[in-house]
């Protein structure tokens, strides 16, 4: 379900699930994978939306779309 207020941003995002955490958010899936993997083997990268200026982070699924 995406936001119903504020302005979103569709991007790949760096997340950790426990506790969360919204590490960074990327265009390219590349890029979100070589962050996911610098910050360690908790953090996953998710396509979704983020609300602007927060760390609000959701997707559906596995969130995979092609890079």
């Amino acid at each position: 379900m995406p936001f119903s207020d504020g302005k979103t941003i569709s991007c790949w995002g760096v997340v950790r699930f426990s506790p969360w955490h919204l590490a960074d958010m990327y265009d390219g899936k590349a890029e979100a994978n070589a962050k996911a993997l610098e910050m360690g083997p908790d953090y996953v990268v998710r396509w979704g939306e983020n609300r602007e200026g927060t760390d609000d982070f959701i997707w559906t699924g596995e969130g995979l779309k092609d890079a």
